[in-house]
């Protein structure tokens, strides 16, 4: 090999070094910019469902089994069992330990609260 074919190497290493240092300083300025939309969006993962009180109650998910939780100053608690009057007009029905069972009509309320309780009381004896 001689000193030409030599430095011509050299060149091409550095051209390839050079390459990959902007791309890297551009993925990275990519990556800043996505973590600063992250940081900007507000991602909701809980539904907020006001109660007759104006009480607000968290939900993971307005479906029969997902968790109920009241947020107070000791930060979230899961809600007592019983019905529970929406602003809505509906009444939501929790199980033991925060565990949402229904949100049924006003009309059907009665019949389904008094369902469950009944229910309850069997399951208690």
């Amino acid at each position: 090999m001689n000193a030409k074919q030599y430095f011509k190497g050299k060149k091409e290493t550095a051209k390839k070094v050079e390459r990959l240092q902007k791309d890297f300083i551009q993925k990275q300025a990519e990556y800043k910019r996505r973590q600063e939309k992250l940081k900007k969006a507000k991602v909701k993962l809980k539904t907020e469902i006001p109660l007759q009180n104006g009480v607000i109650v968290e939900v993971d998910k307005m479906e029969r089994g997902s968790s109920a939780f009241i947020q107070n100053e000791q930060g979230n608690v899961a809600m007592e069992e019983g019905s529970y009057p929406l602003a809505s007009g509906k009444i939501m029905v929790i199980k033991p330990d925060g565990v949402l069972f229904d949100v049924i009509e006003d009309q059907e309320a009665k019949s389904k609260a008094l369902k469950f309780n009944r229910i309850k009381n069997l399951l208690k004896k």
